[in-house]
């Protein structure tokens, strides 16, 4: 179960980097140098671990493909993709709609890596989804409304908006796989890291020279805020993420991924000390109990494989 749990951690660090990301979005940093610099600091930091312990040379053949699809098509353009689609749409829906990311990852991991379901599956997935879509509670009422799916343009902004969604629920589901098929060539998690964090950095470097040159250019007083968020995020978040990703499927890693919506209530009523409604409790306790049921369904078929005397 420690897998599981590592993944549960993952989630409470991304949810943390929030108190950060925000207030910087607040003060007028763009996404993209946001992003851009956070990745800055993690190569560099990434470079000189491995330098001490491994090198940093990575074996890149077989393993192009799942660098760009974990770094620079996951981390990079999935974020972006995320954060663009706010101007387009309420919040409400792009947060609905990136609930999608498990499905995705779910049936990559089946196609891609050939995962096979333990019976149950499918009714724990949906379980640990639906828990997602309770913790929303009073936002859902908005859906109701025809004009909260119109976006905030015309119907080509509308469409623009779940273009991106789309892109980046697609991006981030399948980092999640191609990650885990680095791992299974035997990349470590360090090199794992180092991977994703450079394919990005280079995939962001390129966006911001082709779309936002003043990207590049950072103020002093915002870097010790971004250098921040990369140990939180990138570094510690992220290595907990890999340790949890070696020890489980890809398709159950991504049902516990959706423990950053509790983690991310957690964390606003201990900063701010918002309520918890007996809905969000309830969609909490939903999403924990899928994940580790899903992992104790997968673990018995090998528990029993091992202990069954040969020749019975």
């Amino acid at each position: 179960m420690f897998g599981i749990f590592s993944i549960f951690l993952a989630s409470s660090l991304w949810a943390l980097d929030t108190l950060i990301r925000y207030p910087l979005m607040q003060a007028g940093v763009p996404a993209l140098q946001i992003v851009l610099f956070e990745h800055v600091f993690l190569v560099l930091a990434m470079l000189l671990y491995l330098r001490r312990h491994g090198g940093w040379v990575l074996p890149l053949q077989g393993n192009r493909l799942n660098i760009f699809m974990v770094g620079g098509f996951g981390s990079a353009i999935g974020t972006l993709a995320f954060t663009a689609a706010f101007a387009y749409h309420n919040p409400t829906v792009v947060i609905l709609l990136q609930k999608l990311q498990p499905l995705v990852a779910i049936f990559a991991a089946r196609w891609i890596l050939g995962e096979r379901w333990s019976r149950d599956f499918g009714g724990l997935a949906l379980l640990g989804i639906t828990g997602a879509l309770i913790m929303m509670g009073p936002d859902l009422l908005a859906l109701t409304r025809v004009e909260t799916w119109h976006g905030y343009g015309d119907a080509a902004s509308a469409w623009i908006g779940y273009g991106l969604i789309f892109l980046a629920v697609t991006a981030w589901g399948l980092a999640t796989v191609f990650g885990k098929r680095l791992l299974n060539n035997g990349y470590s998690n360090a090199r794992t890291l180092l991977a994703r964090f450079g394919a990005a950095l280079l995939t962001l470097t390129l966006l911001a020279l082709l779309l936002e040159p003043t990207a590049l250019a950072v103020p002093p007083v915002h870097l010790g805020s971004i250098a921040l968020l990369a140990l939180l995020a990138g570094i510690l978040g992220m290595s907990a993420y890999y340790y949890g990703l070696k020890q489980v499927p890809a398709h159950i890693a991504t049902l516990a991924e959706l423990f950053f919506p509790v983690a991310a209530l957690a964390v606003n009523y201990l900063a701010f000390g918002t309520t918890i409604s007996m809905p969000q409790a309830g969609g909490a306790i939903l999403i924990t109990l899928a994940a580790l049921l899903a992992r104790h369904r997968a673990i018995l078929p090998q528990e029993r494989m091992e202990t069954e005397p040969l020749g019975a």
